[in-house]
């Protein structure tokens, strides 16, 4: 009897110390793993409306001076720039998600023929921001590029090798873009890359996604035919590009001059940090970077973009080794995704495809929910459900949101206890979910569970939602991946 009050008062001054843990904390016992948060915490700052366009300006990144040290390149959300109120901005993503994928999985042959393959520089870094468009890239970075330079609003993305940017003279390009548009023949470091160069044949992350051909004067070009960049057509070229206080001379980036269909994106391209040979990461990294993205909801927060040997920081203590698969692009940042666990529970289903093949887990910044091949879904959906039966017992249940479920009514309460997300990954590599890419506010007083099920049988995708505020670390010359505590 005496050990029974005395668990009793154990428990009691756990629940206590994590209701005063602000604004959230995380905690466990033998056997579960929960968090308490204040429902404040999903709320969007400055009383943004969730039915009325914000009209909030975004934010530009000022140029910094040239510098031998490393600088934090600011990353930003663009969705707290759009002219678009919160709930259409997620609907957005939910469909944009949906392109984007059906752009992944065009490397991924039917699961039934799907076989598996063994698998001294000072950092810079940049700020990173993030985008409501349909096809656009949830998080940006502000960059320089040209002499004189000239200010580019880039998107981060961890699948693609080519870094490309929009170029004048241009057929197709957004009229939304925020900075100038680039002009190749008024910087004087412009240079055309001729097809005799041999990097001018492997452009992008895969053959099948870049064409290069010839033009009448011997030059590169390059036509994207089914990537995230599909119907854009340009010269390859290099030019100095600046990102924070360094500047790197002959980087190799794509000049679009033409989509079709036509952009309606406010970014100016996008920076590839894929796998690829001529990512920015292979070229001008040493292989290793690192970033935090900031919470979607906060209009302050800014995240982080760090390149380079030194950008790893200490903090990131798990590593998962990074997975090699041919049939897939060849500059995809893969995992190997083991189990899931919710409130300390591991669940029981089976992690492979029909067959016994092995189910490919992506990390991707441009993907805004996580998405999980069916059976996984369900069976974490379910259990998460269920465990929200027990630990938040007086929370309404609310109506589902697109792909999301379930989903919450958060009104006239001011915490809620909800079970931990664990991803577990080979390497005995654990990853809690943080809190705010757990239970995702749609409404003014509605949370839902934002993850969605995959339209592949065979293809997860980790989400960006789920990467808010903890630093994920890209370390290519050890091929392995890392996640560490913190925030941005």
């Amino acid at each position: 009897m005496a050990m029974n009050k005395k668990a009793r008062l154990f428990a009691l001054c756990l629940f206590l110390y994590c209701i005063l843990c602000s604004p959230s904390c995380e905690c466990s016992s033998s056997e579960e793993k929960y968090y308490i948060i204040e429902v404040n915490t999903f709320l969007i700052e400055e009383g943004r409306d969730f039915n009325a366009p914000s009209g909030r300006p975004s934010k530009v990144v000022e140029l910094q001076e040239l510098g031998s040290e490393g600088a934090d390149l600011l990353i930003n959300h663009l969705n707290i720039a759009s002219s678009s109120s919160w709930r259409d901005m997620l609907l957005q993503g939910l469909e944009r998600d949906k392109y984007l994928a059906n752009r992944i999985f065009s490397h991924v042959p039917n699961s039934t023929n799907l076989t598996s393959s063994p698998l001294e520089t000072n950092a810079f870094s940049a700020p990173v921001s993030s985008g409501s468009e349909m096809q656009g890239p949830e998080y940006t970075v502000t960059v320089s590029i040209g002499t004189p330079a000239l200010e580019q609003l880039m998107g981060i993305d961890t699948l693609s090798s080519l870094s490309w940017i929009q170029c004048k003279p241009c057929k197709g390009c957004t009229s939304n873009a925020k900075f100038p548009l680039y002009v190749a023949n008024q910087s004087s470091s412009f240079r055309s890359v001729p097809c005799k160069n041999s990097k001018c044949p492997p452009l992008g992350s895969d053959p099948k996604d870049f064409q290069s051909t010839c033009d009448n004067w011997g030059m590169c070009t390059f036509t994207d035919t089914n990537s995230l960049a599909q119907g854009s057509e340009g010269d390859y070229i290099t030019d100095t590009l600046q990102v924070g206080k360094n500047a790197f001379e002959e980087v190799y980036i794509g000049c679009a001059y033409s989509f079709t269909p036509s952009r309606k994106l406010a970014t100016s391209g996008r920076l590839g940090l894929g796998r690829g040979p001529l990512s920015l990461v292979s070229q001008n990294a040493d292989g290793q970077f690192s970033y935090c993205l900031p919470n979607y909801l906060s209009a302050r927060t800014t995240g982080s973009l760090n390149l380079g040997k030194d950008s790893i920081p200490s903090s990131v203590k798990v590593y998962t080794p990074m997975q090699k698969e041919t049939k897939f692009a060849s500059s995809a940042y893969i995992l190997g995704l083991e189990g899931i666990s919710v409130g300390g529970q591991r669940l029981s289903v089976n992690m492979q495809v029909p067959g016994a093949l092995p189910t490919i887990t992506y990390i991707h910044t441009a993907v805004m929910a996580t998405q999980l091949v069916k059976p996984v879904y369900n069976d974490l959906r379910a259990s998460f459900e269920e465990k929200m039966k027990t630990y938040a017992p007086a929370v309404k249940p609310a109506s589902p949101f697109g792909d999301f479920q379930p989903c919450y009514q958060l009104s006239n309460i001011t915490s809620v206890k909800i079970p931990i997300v664990t991803l577990h990954f080979k390497g005995n590599a654990n990853f809690d979910v943080p809190a705010v890419g757990t239970l995702l506010q749609v409404s003014s007083d509605v949370v839902c569970f934002p993850f969605s099920p995959s339209p592949n049988d065979a293809v997860n995708i980790i989400g960006n939602v789920q990467q808010q505020g903890i630093t994920v670390a890209f370390d290519n010359l050890n091929n392995k991946i890392g996640f560490g505590s913190g925030s941005c």
